[in-house]
């Protein structure tokens, strides 16, 4: 089980290669990623952009877009 992060600060991002459109990107907490959030439709979605990130849920953010963190 892992936590949503919502008061949570991540000092590392690693690089991750599923972001959508197949992009690289780097793995964020999920609510710092909005740029996901239209895609997250079901569960098996959220699954394909999921990153572990210090035991709170992830996903993996577009690089380019990823202004957020």
């Amino acid at each position: 089980v892992y936590k949503l992060g919502l008061n949570h600060t991540v000092a590392n991002n690693p690089e991750c290669q599923n972001a959508p459109q197949n992009k690289t990107g780097l793995c964020t907490l999920l609510h710092k990623c909005p740029q996901v959030h239209p895609d997250l439709k079901d569960v098996r979605v959220y699954e394909k952009y999921f990153c572990a990130l210090e035991g709170y849920a992830g996903v993996c953010c577009p690089k380019e877009e990823n202004t957020t963190n």
